[in-house]
């Protein structure tokens, strides 16, 4: 299957101490040791009282919320951030004067730089903490243009804002993709049970098979990110560019659900949520190298966490055994 319709749920992200350092344990070692001497002068010189992990960065609560419960894995977490070197170079903010909190999962698919993803576990919702992080547990030995350096340390406050139901962001997904429509002035799509919107732009070959499980079919296709005016993935051809079985487990449920049910020659636009496309994928932070990281293979999705998609298919071929 076409590396772009792959879901990764176990998303890998090769930053840090397992993609950039040298293999030789001491070496790894010095990197460490560097690191902590150069964070500990930094608290030091500025006053600051930090605890240290057994990770390795340091941390301290700037607002406590002892009403609150604590952030358990998988728990679906909205913060506000800065993030400096401890140079003073910002790296990216994001305040509530910038909009809604920026959403990810703390669990396995986690958070570029990751640190903010360790630290979540010892925050409760509405708490701020104030990290202070080895290169090894930001962006390692990763360098983007002059924004990002290699073998940065890093000083981090992040509000944990929001802590959210399944249901509350199914809601929020949902407001995203109404308001995407009523902006754009985009009629005809109606909405489905599970979520997703479909739009029939052609009905297709009234005499051939109505695609069921188990079929399988050929299409072209373009996919973008919900508000994103060029496609992420395409693929074009006479006789179609993408093939695969409807209905195996492994599928993603838009790709199924944009095909059920039609005919050879349909042409169909069907906008899912999240939770029928690429769910919980790593989040970046600046998301401006997202794609940069994407194409070097250090994070496995393209597509944002939590993030509505558009797919526009057209079948050419339906085979049933």
């Amino acid at each position: 299957m076409n590396m772009i319709l792959r879901t990764a749920t176990a998303a890998v992200v090769a930053l840090g101490m397992s993609a950039c350092l040298s293999p030789m344990e001491n070496e790894m070692d010095k990197v460490w040791e560097r690191d902590d001497t150069l964070l500990k002068a930094y608290m030091e010189s500025n006053n600051i009282e930090a605890t240290k992990t057994q990770v390795g960065y340091y941390y301290s609560k700037e607002i406590e919320n002892d009403n609150a419960p604590q952030i358990t894995n998988n728990s679906i977490v909205g913060i506000y951030y800065r993030i400096k070197t401890i140079d003073g170079k910002v790296i990216d903010s994001h305040t509530a004067e910038d909009g809604d909190p920026l959403i990810f999962l703390h669990g396995e698919a986690g958070m570029v730089p990751r640190v903010i993803n360790f630290a979540s576990g010892l925050a409760s919702e509405g708490e701020v903490l104030n990290i202070y992080a080895p290169s090894q547990l930001g962006y390692g030995e990763y360098q983007y243009q002059q924004l990002i350096l290699a073998s940065s340390n890093l000083d981090i406050r992040v509000e944990y804002a929001k802590v959210y139901t399944k249901e509350e962001l199914a809601e929020i997904e949902d407001q995203r993709i109404q308001d995407y429509l009523a902006s754009n002035s985009i009629e005809g799509f109606e909405r489905q049970e599970n979520g997703a919107y479909i739009k029939v732009y052609e009905e297709g070959d009234a005499d051939s098979l109505r695609v069921k499980s188990g079929d399988r079919v050929v299409v072209n296709y373009k996919i973008y990110e919900l508000s994103e005016k060029e496609p992420f993935g395409k693929g074009e051809a006479e006789n179609g560019s993408f093939g695969y079985r409807v209905g195996v487990p492994d599928n993603l449920k838009f790709l199924d659900q944009s095909v059920l049910g039609f005919t050879t020659n349909s042409h169909v636009e069907i906008i899912a949520p999240s939770h029928l496309a690429y769910g919980a994928s790593t989040q970046v932070i600046p998301q401006v190298i997202r794609e940069d990281l994407f194409k070097r293979e250090l994070i496995m999705d393209r597509v944002r966490p939590f993030e509505p998609i558009r797919f526009n298919t057209i079948i050419k071929k339906v085979e049933r055994n």
